[in-house]
Parts: structure tokens; sequence; C-alpha cells
């Protein structure tokens, strides 16, 4: 799970284009297995994260039709989220993987390492990561007259990728106040 916290400027203070600091982003992993276990240890994750950093509206990606289709436990994790979120008195909203890739990139079919890169632009610290994010491909080997066949670097692309959605949606949200 990715999380990022952003700071958006108050009406009247000029910083409107800034499009909100970065005041953190992290990458949680959880260790407990499918099932009610781990959507407690995700609520209790964002409950900590809303006392610590007391923001003013929670926010992830939508999941699409398909992703909840294929994982109906993936309802249940948002509706935890919107749970801890709306518990706490705050805003709860969904982003459509999209509408994230247009108000980042400015274009609806901007690839994650695309993302990564505008995002690593204009936050300042995000740039080391982005290498770990989308692309990258090692070789796997090669046989007698064959391409060469590739992979994603899946650690990489598992541990960063989230972190990275987390900031953009963020920033969409942002942006979006403009």
């Amino acid at each position: 799970m990715g999380a990022a916290v952003l700071e958006v400027p108050l009406a009247g203070q000029g910083l409107r284009s800034a499009a909100g600091e970065l005041v953190d982003w992290r990458v949680s992993c959880f260790r407990e297995p499918a099932g009610e276990a781990l959507l407690d240890a995700v609520e209790r994750r964002v409950r900590g994260l809303i006392q610590r950093f007391e923001p003013t509206v929670v926010a992830i990606e939508s999941p699409s039709g398909v992703r909840l289709q294929m994982s109906p436990a993936l309802g249940g994790l948002v509706a935890r989220i919107r749970s801890a979120a709306r518990g706490a008195g705050l805003r709860f909203v969904a982003v459509s993987p999209a509408e994230v890739r247009k108000r980042v990139c400015g274009s609806e079919t901007a690839t994650r390492k695309e993302m990564a890169e505008k995002l690593a632009e204009r936050f300042e610290g995000l740039g080391r990561y982005c290498e770990g994010v989308g692309e990258v491909r090692i070789p796997v080997g090669r046989r007698e007259g064959k391409r060469e066949s590739y992979k994603v670097s899946s650690w990489q692309k598992e541990y960063w990728g989230p972190m990275f959605a987390a900031v953009g949606v963020g920033y969409a949200i942002v942006a979006g106040f403009e």
C-alpha cells in the first residue's frame, strides 16, 4: 500500500499553482494473510496516518470493475479505508486511474513510468525511485537465434509503484482544487 501526504496551500496565500507540497511518502507492507486480519491491519495503518498527519481529505485510486471482480476483498479494503476516513470526520474521495494520469501528465494514456517521471520533476526527492517503476527491464537470457526476453523487476514495481500511485492520487486531488 502506498501512502502520500500533501499539504494544500490555504486560499488567499497565492500558492495555488504550487499544487501542494509533498510532506510524506511511504510504502507499507503487510504480512497478514488475506482476509479480516489484513483488512484490520490496513484500517489500523490508515487510522494511524490520519492521527499523525491530520489530513482534511483521504483519497484513493478507485479500483476498476475488473479488479473488483477478480478480487472481491478489494471492495472490503476500500470500505475499510472509507470507514477510517469518515470515522475521523474526513472527506473520502476515489479517483480513477485515468483521471490521475490526466491530471499528472495531461494524458489518460500515460504510462506508470511517465507519471513517475512527472511527479519526480514536481516533487524533489522522488527522482531516485523512478527507475523502480514501470518499464524497468532485466534480461532473463536468450536462446540461440531467438530474441532476448525481458521481465519487469517485480520487487521494484511492487514496492515503488504504489508509492508513486499514492503521490499521483494526492497530486490529482490537489490539482482539482485549482
